[in-house]
């Protein structure tokens, strides 16, 4: 008897259904997805923009990182990138193509212009690595970081920053900041 016969008839006598199971997406997954989706490629823009851009410090944004003692390894692995202040036409113009409000994503300010502009970008990971949200580091504006408006998918005060990097680790250190969880 080959092994798909007696795995056939085994799995009939206590009466289990081995056809292919198809998880039905309901619309709030699909949502979730979509909102991972357009912010994992918004990311791609931020981090695009770290050798093109220069910033009115005058080096490029990836200067910047590494100035901070960040190596390419942890620049690239972490996603760190850079929202040009130029970014506010071109970035409306690509997030009309989603259907969903683009305030939804917490990216715009009240007067729809990018929050993050001009700002040095750390993505915030929920638990299972898909990015919820951005923290924005501002080396002239008085509010030093800038992070993503809340919403049903990103609540500052519930992420832990990098936990689905940590998780994969027996010990964790608790550090205050972002800069300092990316040092580790």
């Amino acid at each position: 008897m080959s092994n798909t016969a007696a795995m056939e008839e085994i799995a009939s006598m206590f009466l289990i259904d081995l056809r292919p199971y198809k998880l039905e997406e309901t619309e709030e997954v699909r949502k979730a997805r979509q909102y991972s989706e357009v912010l994992a490629s918004v990311n791609d823009l931020f981090v695009k923009a770290l050798d093109v851009h220069s910033n009115s410090l005058g080096y490029t944004p990836r200067e910047y990182w590494k100035r901070r003692g960040f190596s390419d390894k942890t620049i690239n692995r972490m996603g760190l990138g850079y929202c040009p202040p130029s970014v506010d036409g071109k970035f409306k113009d690509w997030l009309s193509r989603f259907p969903k409000d683009r305030n939804d994503y917490g990216l715009l300010d009240k007067d729809g212009y990018c929050r993050f502009s001009d700002r040095f970008i750390i993505p915030i990971h929920d638990m299972y690595g898909n990015i919820a949200g951005f923290a924005g580091r501002s080396l002239t504006a008085d509010a030093k970081y800038l992070n993503s408006y809340s919403n049903e998918y990103f609540d500052k005060s519930l992420l832990l920053y990098n936990y689905h990097n940590a998780r994969k680790y027996n010990s964790v250190i608790i550090v205050e900041g972002y800069a300092d969880a990316l040092a580790w």
